[in-house]
């Protein structure tokens, strides 16, 4: 890797961890070193780094990492270990999150200001993943990000990307399109929304009674619509699971030997 450039960052995670972490002090056997922030293209690289050699000169370059082991030469290795260890957690990049440090990269690069933007409406900041890393874990800002808020910054920024649609489409036809859940989550889903559904379903069948009773289309406009699907309870679970078990031990009963029991439904789930 060619030496750490001084130029402004380039990236929203070098900005990131510049501004949350700012330049690591180190003291090179009596002189004070100031080590720059990591590129993005350096952290990146300690997902395959294994000896501490390869994790110094993604760090801080290879120039920069000599010298920190010429004076560490004759040191336990354990010192240059924890040496590492240091500068790694200064700039909040000490665990890699899943998927690894590219991962992270990629995604703050792309949707950096989007995810802050999130983060600030919910009163959360994202320097905390840097700052205080061994608490606030990559992994946890890529749960919240698997539940971003419907509407928010980040999922707009999603929808509005046409290389990620690109992508998408391409998987799709190779792999075919996701089955995706029949029916809304339980969670945000309010007395508001579902007297707000109960109306949608009423004026969607009074919109398909109106072109049933027109004359001119004389029985050939849309069929009444169907119920629109809410979240599915514990209970109704439990309910479906019964009536199936019901049916199955009357239908074996019944048949005797010539009935085959159906494969019952797991009760949690759908």
């Amino acid at each position: 890797m060619s030496e750490q450039e001084t130029d402004p960052p380039h990236s929203f995670f070098e900005q990131l961890l510049g501004e949350a972490a700012g330049p690591y002090l180190l003291d090179l056997d009596g002189d004070e070193i100031v080590v720059a922030v990591p590129s993005a293209d350096g952290v990146c690289e300690l997902d395959t780094a294994v000896t501490p050699t390869e994790q110094l000169d993604a760090l801080v370059g290879e120039d920069l990492a000599d010298d920190i082991l010429d004076v560490y030469d004759d040191r336990p290795a354990s010192e240059l270990v924890d040496l590492i260890d240091d500068i790694r957690t200064h700039f909040g990049i000490l665990i890699p999150p899943l998927g690894g440090f590219l991962r992270l990269v990629e995604t703050l690069d792309l949707y950096g200001e989007d995810v802050e933007r999130d983060l600030i409406d919910k009163q959360l900041n994202l320097y905390d993943w840097v700052r205080d890393h061994e608490n606030t874990p990559w992994d946890k800002l890529f749960r919240f990000l698997d539940r971003a808020p419907e509407g928010g910054w980040y999922a707009a920024a999603l929808a509005s990307d046409i290389e990620l649609a690109e992508r998408v489409a391409k998987l799709e036809q190779e792999q075919g399109k996701p089955t995706g859940a029949k029916r809304p989550s339980l969670v945000g889903w309010t007395r508001d929304r579902d007297t707000d559904t109960a109306i949608l379903e009423t004026l969607r069948r009074i919109e398909a009674a109106i072109f049933q009773a027109s004359p001119k289309v004389k029985g050939r406009g849309p069929k009444a619509p169907k119920s629109l699907p809410r979240p599915l309870t514990a209970r109704e679970r439990y309910e479906k699971y019964r009536l199936y078990v019901e049916h199955d031990d009357i239908a074996s009963k019944v048949l005797g030997s010539r009935y085959k029991r159906l494969s019952l439904p797991d009760p949690t789930h759908d």
